[in-house]
């Protein structure tokens, strides 16, 4: 089964059971990541994605990797997933992101098409190298840099 995310109708990578009211995902609107965002005032900061990758902070999922589990979209992970769910020395790095982005296609399956944002269960998933105790992997489709849909994968406490 492939995954498909479309520009304009963003379709969900991963589920929770139960969505409705989760207050880690109340405040994402698909309005709010599909358009573009109003400039009010002038720029204080700015960082892009690609700066966080750079600084470490995003990291890429292999595209192998991806079309492996079914996605079509590019998938980011946070340094925090890395280090709570993939990272190790056991050489098994390659088998936790498989199973991290297996439980993230389960999840598709099972979500309504116009999801965006979306709460895995940490029992769902493997233990990394460095446990910092997450409970939830949390999945967010929006607009990368330019535009395109983006997957990011990310702890609650980096959202």
């Amino acid at each position: 089964m492939t995954f498909q995310v479309a520009a304009w109708k963003m379709k969900s990578i991963i589920h929770h059971s139960g969505h409705g009211g989760n207050p880690l995902c109340e405040h994402v609107q698909v309005t709010a990541l599909l358009a573009p965002r109003p400039r009010v005032g002038s720029l204080v900061y700015s960082y892009t994605r690609d700066e966080a990758f750079e600084d470490g902070a995003l990291i890429e999922v292999p595209s192998g990797a991806a079309a492996a589990a079914g996605f079509e979209v590019p998938l980011i992970i946070t340094a925090g997933v890395r280090r709570e769910f993939v990272a190790g020395d056991d050489g098994g790095e390659t088998e936790r992101l498989r199973t991290v982005l297996s439980a993230v296609a389960r999840a598709v399956e099972a979500s309504p098409a116009d999801e965006i944002c979306f709460v895995v269960p940490a029992g769902e998933l493997p233990s990394g190298q460095e446990s910092t105790g997450a409970d939830q992997l949390i999945a967010i489709t929006e607009r990368g840099d330019s535009g395109e849909p983006v997957m990011t994968l990310m702890t609650p406490e980096e959202m």
